[in-house]
């Protein structure tokens, strides 16, 4: 690795050291602040509560601590563990309370969000290695080791049999991040999304230390694999109508190679089979941490006909993937706002790729290090949701085409207009974003 200055090691700490720091509730996105949208007016009475079930698959080891906060290490495990966690906002407020607070604009106080209770439902069996670890697509393995999986299926497909839209949104953490954080930030999505359909955390084993940027790549390398598996698993056992994906920072890449497995894996299928026998809906990377280069590899083989659709967020004031585009002398995908190579650019424009410069909408609502714009951010946050929930390409979603850069950008009017954007995005068919 090279020297680091005193202020870029500082520039890291803060960067990517957000295990260990209590996680209060996330801004409330724009269009939930003007009141164009409203999550929670049609929430059912049977999730009007403090709490947000959060399945999880965890590719951790067991602490051996039963407190839900200490239940897994930052160590890496071969196999992935199942479970359902429970995100507890705030202490002792009620339902009412939480809904105020959640569509303020400014708050006195922010709820802290903490993981109150794990259940551990055992070894996910599509990640268990077969006897002499050589290529058997026949092996199987016994009967006893699918009960966790089955039980995991079972009960999501129990809570999407319950819920408006059968969506399972999956999320996909980064660097140094540590079991609570993402669970906790995964249960705030379900929380914005009206609290419907099933929300599941991929805790990949990111070690959780500030200078373990390294292992933390090695990890993420061999998640891949893992995420794959539980992809295949969600499209094969569960009644998920749509799969979508919210993958951050690193997590992009574990994510983007995943996709690309899967088209390479079915090279000879029609993109449309593919589509239907996978459903992965929408996907996300936001402030992706990734070559641009491999970007375009994966594209190239197929990494998109998974997807309906996938929206990139990238800004220039991004100083954690400026950091890392210096240690690893290339363009990172989540800074690569003016950085295009002239054929990148366009084939965007000739595809109408939507990779999205949040610049703009960090200057008009800034955060710290331009790094969980994504989350923090209520313009961005804002984007997101209407993503998630239409489907509509950028240009119905407000943004504008900036044809220098190829990338989509947040107006100067954006958020005087976000009124008249809600409005024309329910006039589309098939589209009911939340709260309607």
């Amino acid at each position: 690795m090279p020297r680091l200055s005193a202020l870029r090691l500082v520039v890291l700490v803060f960067a990517f050291a957000s295990a260990g720091c209590r996680t209060t509730l996330m801004p409330t996105p724009a269009a939930v602040a003007i009141g164009s949208i409203d999550p929670f007016e049609s929430v059912p009475d049977e999730h009007q509560h403090t709490r947000a079930p959060v399945f999880v698959a965890s590719a951790r080891a067991v602490s051996g601590d039963p407190d839900p906060q200490q239940f897994y290490t930052n160590t890496r495990t071969r196999d992935v563990h199942l479970g359902l966690a429970m995100v507890e906002f705030g202490d002792e407020l009620t339902w009412d309370q939480l809904v105020d607070i959640s569509r303020a604009t400014e708050r006195r106080d922010d709820p802290v969000l903490t993981v109150a209770q794990h259940e551990a439902y055992g070894l996910f069996w599509k990640t268990l290695w077969p006897p002499g670890l050589t290529f058997d697509p026949a092996w199987q393995p016994p009967a006893e080791s699918r009960a966790a999986g089955d039980r995991f299926a079972s009960a999501i497909n129990e809570m999407l049999e319950r819920s408006d839209r059968r969506t399972i949104t999956l999320y996909v953490h980064g660097y140094n991040s540590e079991f609570t954080r993402n669970v906790v930030l995964t249960g705030e999505f379900w929380h914005y999304m009206g609290r419907d359909g099933v929300v599941v955390c991929f805790d990949w084993a990111s070690h959780g230390g500030i200078l373990s940027y390294a292992v933390d790549k090695a990890n993420a390398d061999f998640a891949v694999w893992q995420l794959r598996r539980l992809l295949e698993f969600l499209a094969d056992s569960t009644d998920a109508e749509q799969i979508n994906i919210i993958a951050h920072s690193a997590g992009s890449a574990v994510t983007v190679e995943a996709l690309r497995q899967i088209s390479l894996m079915h090279y000879d299928e029609p993109s449309a089979t593919l589509r239907a026998s996978y459903r992965i809906g929408r996907v996300v990377l936001a402030a992706p941490d990734m070559d641009l280069d491999t970007t375009w590899s994966a594209r190239v083989d197929g990494s998109m006909r998974v997807v309906d659709a996938m929206t990139i967020y990238a800004s220039r004031h991004d100083r954690a993937l400026g950091f890392a585009s210096r240690l690893f002398a290339g363009t990172r995908l989540g800074n690569s706002v003016g950085r295009l190579y002239n054929d990148v650019r366009e084939a965007m424009l000739a595809t109408d790729t939507q990779l999205v410069d949040v610049t703009r909408a960090e200057e008009l609502k800034r955060t710290l290090l331009g790094h969980s714009y994504y989350q923090h951010n209520p313009l961005v946050s804002t984007d997101v949701m209407l993503f998630l929930e239409t489907g509509a390409p950028g240009e119905a979603r407000g943004l504008v085409r900036n044809t220098k850069t190829g990338f989509l950008e947040f107006p100067e009017d954006y958020e005087q207009r976000l009124p008249e954007i809600v409005r024309e995005l329910r006039r589309r068919p098939q589209i009911a974003p939340p709260g309607d």
